[in-house]
């Protein structure tokens, strides 16, 4: 009986030390992630956002489209300053890791946004997915 209990004890523990492995892990890459985008966005390289994405995201924008986003995001709010994450959610299945963020960002226009993010691993590297921004200063200027 003791063995079991062991065992268990021994099972309970290995979960919770690889769910804190995989939230450090998907942490560190999410900041990562964020750090190429916002590098991106302030050398203004649109087709390089566009080319490198998932093809998921491609087919939802054009390369058109996709420029116009970040274009009208550069105009109204300026390059990445700074930002801050505030939350991550990781999923595996099927062999496909599929990432979520969300950011507090500022922006050189004197502007906030909150970015959320999902990053998609196609052969070991994450790709863009999807690119979301709410921020009252792309209404209002």
């Amino acid at each position: 009986m003791w063995l079991w209990i062991g065992l268990g004890v021994f099972l309970m523990g290995a979960g919770i030390a690889w769910f804190a492995h995989m939230m450090v892990g998907g942490y560190r890459q999410t900041s990562a992630l964020i750090a190429t985008l916002h590098n991106q966005m302030s050398r203004q390289d649109w087709d390089a956002i566009y080319n490198e994405a998932a093809s998921g995201y491609r087919e939802e924008l054009t390369a058109d489209q996709n420029r116009q986003i970040f274009e009208g995001i550069e105009r109204k709010l300026g390059s990445p300053v700074s930002t801050k994450q505030k939350s991550f959610f990781i999923n595996t299945n099927n062999g496909v890791t599929v990432v979520t963020a969300s950011f507090e960002t500022t922006f050189s226009g004197n502007a906030t946004a909150t970015e959320t993010i999902v990053w998609r691993s196609y052969g070991g590297s994450f790709r863009l997915y999807s690119y979301n921004i709410n921020s009252i200063d792309l209404i209002t200027r």
